[in-house]
């Protein structure tokens, strides 16, 4: 722009002594043009013709000519714009066709680019947080000593460190986690997962030790995923996971199964998890590595292993009715009732847990339930008393006040 000002002045010599102003232009893809502001207003097309100038057309109270000059721009000069486009797409459709030639190349470097990242990223973080280096075996064993869910041990807050043993040789290869809601099993479980994972990519773990046979799978069922497009409930959804899980994995393979049938009744829940754990026990040696948790305390009684001793019992302690987990998985036996009966959220109310908690009983023992629905019939029938006697009351003499005042004090 600051040179065809500098080329303005010289178009002077070439139009009528009325036209005060000019203005050298370049329009893209119609190059270059005088620019004339239209020197009165309704200008006819005679008027607008002016001696050695070629009229080209008129906008905005502006007329367009072309002058000598202008058509030596055009050829000097020419469209240089468009030009820059052109060539840039030029170089774009170059840049293009040569990586397709060579994209194999560039995928190979970007690939390499990425797995160098990631090595760095993970030795940064054992570095970072003192990790060791796990012992890869040709040994089918998971043992892992003290170790730490990677996610948590990242948080300010201390993390309860637990331990795991899956082997052929000791242990077993079936490991059976009972637990309560709330008292880490899920935690428990995925810290095993990621552990063989992080093992397998060549990370450090965060634990005191660590051997791990080498895997070819790892299965999980953790959580259902529904969606309306499935067509079909979670159990099914849960149903389907476990077939393939149960179709898929060979010797070499870690199998997680979190809470197994909860999506059922208590009876076809512990039907479907000791089908599942039979089937393993029937493997013997050739099982994978097997770690289910579970609150179907009565699964023991249906399976048909007498080697079944990897059981484990999330811990915490019990006072009352007030609980604390402990987060650590310790081994023993199955969960008590008695415990089980008392763990209750901390918002429920009293009525609706003293109720629940009577009905857990009575269907546990065997008992019949009436007894129970009999707390909520007594409640009822005192409200019901209390309101025929509040009905006798006359509402407006001092006797009946009073009256009223004893009644509500008795049945608070």
């Amino acid at each position: 722009m600051t040179q065809l000002n500098k080329v303005t002045p010289f178009e002077f010599d070439c139009v009528p002594n009325h036209v005060k102003e000019i203005h050298m232009i370049h329009i893209p893809e119609t190059k270059f043009f005088l620019g004339i502001p239209f020197w009165k207003e309704f200008l006819t097309k005679e008027e607008l013709s002016l001696p050695a100038l070629d009229y080209s057309f008129s906008a905005n109270g502006i007329a367009y000519y072309k002058s000598k000059r202008c058509y030596e721009l055009d050829e000097l000069v020419g469209d240089p714009q468009t030009r820059l486009i052109t060539e840039e797409s030029n170089i774009i459709r170059s840049l293009a066709h040569y990586i397709k030639q060579n994209i194999h190349f560039t995928v190979n470097l970007i690939e390499m680019i990425g797995e160098l990242d990631c090595i760095f990223a993970m030795a940064a973080l054992a570095k970072e947080n003192n990790y060791i280096e796990p012992r890869i075996h040709d040994e089918k064993i998971i043992k892992i000593e003290n170790g730490l869910h990677p996610l948590l041990s990242r948080f300010d807050s201390p993390v309860i460190p637990n331990s795991v043993l899956s082997s052929s040789k000791e242990g077993g290869l079936i490991n059976v986690i009972f637990g309560p809601n709330s008292s880490g099993k899920t935690v428990y479980l995925k810290q095993i997962a990621v552990h063989a994972y992080l093992c397998h990519i060549g990370s450090f773990l965060p634990a005191v030790n660590a051997q791990i046979g080498i895997l070819n799978h790892i299965y999980t069922r953790i959580s259902s995923t529904e969606s309306i497009l499935a067509n079909s409930s979670s159990f099914m959804n849960e149903l389907r996971r476990i077939v393939t899980i149960v179709n898929s994995p060979s010797s070499d393979s870690l199998v997680i199964l979190d809470e197994v049938g909860k999506g059922t009744t208590e009876s076809e829940g512990v039907a479907i998890l000791a089908g599942c754990l039979n089937y393993f026990f029937s493997l013997g040696e050739n099982s994978p590595h097997i770690i289910i948790s579970t609150h179907l305390d009565s699964i023991k009684d249906y399976l048909n292993n007498d080697l079944f001793s990897a059981i484990h019992e999330m811990d915490y302690v019990l006072d009352g009715v007030d609980f604390s987990f402990l987060y650590t998985v310790k081994p023993g036996g199955v969960i008590s009732h008695d415990k089980d009966i008392s763990l209750f959220p901390l918002d429920v109310p009293d009525s609706i847990a003293i109720v629940a908690k009577e009905v857990l009983k009575s269907i546990r023992k065997g008992k019949d339930v009436i007894p129970c629905t009999n707390i909520r019939k007594q409640q009822t029938e005192r409200i019901c008393q209390y309101l025929e006697k509040l009905a006798r009351i006359h509402p407006i003499s001092k006797r009946s006040m009073q009256a009223l005042k004893h009644i509500i004090f008795s049945f608070v």
